[in-house]
């Protein structure tokens, strides 16, 4: 049977059902420009416009703002290094040119010194690219081995010239190792027999420019050496 009293808790039910389904909607549509929170701009916002916000991609080609993020922290390195490592010209011993003949000969593509003579020298000229900065040093590894197993000294001697675009041709030194020319240069006994020594030019140079880098040894009352092979050079600049 169907009373006054059934009657109006019918209607208490429905008006509950009603305002139940109607909070959810209410709030969906509070948040109607949010996703999970937070609003969104388009892809023209500024960045400070758009500092906790989405940003949606561009209408014309479907992508984010070039500036979406900032440079990152390695941007300027390649592999892990400073783009001043990655500088260089290599040059076989046998790109260069020689001077005379006289105790010297060419080996598996290296120059080798059997004894030390002033009238045989090696030289090589190259062109600076223009990437390089006038204010960077310019430096020449010189990789060589010798016949020795034990410890010994060699003496070589540098020549130089620098040729600059609208300018005149200037004689320049190579330093070894920030030491005048014409210093002693000691191998350690044992391995390895490959080493290294470096030459510093002086001054700076222009981009562009030519170099010449000349090279003999010095002559000794003794050759503790003996042969000493050049075998490649790298140059940084």
């Amino acid at each position: 049977m169907v009373t006054r009293e059934n009657v109006k808790l019918l209607v208490v039910i429905a008006v509950m059902v009603l305002i139940g389904s109607a909070l959810p909607a209410a709030a969906i549509i509070a948040n109607a420009d949010k996703v999970d929170g937070f609003h969104a701009v388009g892809s023209g916002a500024s960045v400070s416009a758009r500092k906790g916000k989405l940003v949606a991609t561009s209408k014309t080609n479907g992508r984010l703002p070039n500036n979406i993020i900032g440079t990152a922290p390695d941007a300027a390195k390649l592999g892990g290094k400073a783009a001043a490592d990655w500088r260089t010209l290599s040059f076989p011993m046998t790109s260069g040119q020689l001077s005379g003949s006289q105790n010297t000969a060419v080996s598996l593509g290296s120059i080798v010194t059997v004894n030390e003579s002033a009238a045989t020298s090696w030289w090589i000229s190259f062109m600076v690219p223009p990437t390089h900065t006038a204010s960077t040093p310019l430096s020449l590894d010189l990789v060589y081995s010798v016949d020795s197993p034990d410890a010994c000294v060699w003496k070589a001697e540098t020549l130089g010239a620098v040729s600059e675009i609208g300018g005149t041709t200037s004689a320049r030194s190579w330093f070894i190792t920030d030491v005048s020319t014409s210093s002693p240069i000691s191998v350690p006994a044992g391995s390895p027999t490959v080493y290294k020594q470096t030459f510093h030019l002086q001054g700076t140079v222009a981009p562009l420019s030519t170099v010449k880098f000349g090279l003999f040894r010095v002559e000794q009352l003794t050759n503790p050496c003996g042969e000493v092979n050049w075998r490649g050079v790298l140059v940084h600049y």
